[in-house]
């Protein structure tokens, strides 16, 4: 059934501008001069939210929902970043006092700044959490 622009405008107020189910992911970086940085917040979920959240300033950021699949030792100081962004985020915790969050692992090998041809790998250290959900859409 077609909706008027004036209803679709009325009701759109109310619902999300973007939402995304992307990955969170804790990174570690290894630079090729022994430098190490740790538990970098990474991952497309985060990218694509922190992206939006540049151009929605204000009540608009509510605007931009998101969840992450973290275990219950998920950082507290990253999840306190998190939400001064004032998005709608959800964060699931899941069982298992160990589990902080997917985890990844970035080395970089060459020279810095351009220097003798850099390179990265990356892998991950743990396996994403992930879940299987059930959509339901309806026109």
């Amino acid at each position: 059934m077609a909706q008027t622009l004036e209803k679709w405008q009325t009701d759109f107020e109310d619902k999300p501008l973007l939402t995304t189910l992307g990955m969170c992911v804790l990174d570690d970086l290894y630079f090729p001069d022994g430098e190490i940085k740790s538990r970098v917040l990474g991952g497309s979920g985060v990218y694509s939210i922190l992206g939006a959240r540049l151009f929605l300033q204000g009540e608009n950021a509510q605007k931009l929902s998101w969840l992450i699949r973290a275990g219950n030792a998920f950082p507290k100081e990253i999840e306190d970043r998190l939400r001064s962004w004032s998005t709608d985020l959800v964060i699931e915790k899941s069982a298992g006092d160990r589990v902080e969050c997917t985890r990844g692992e970035l080395r970089y090998s060459g020279g810095l700044n351009g220097e003798g041809g850099e390179s990265m790998e990356f892998e991950f250290e743990d396996y994403p959490l992930l879940c299987l959900w059930k959509l339901e859409y309806s026109c």
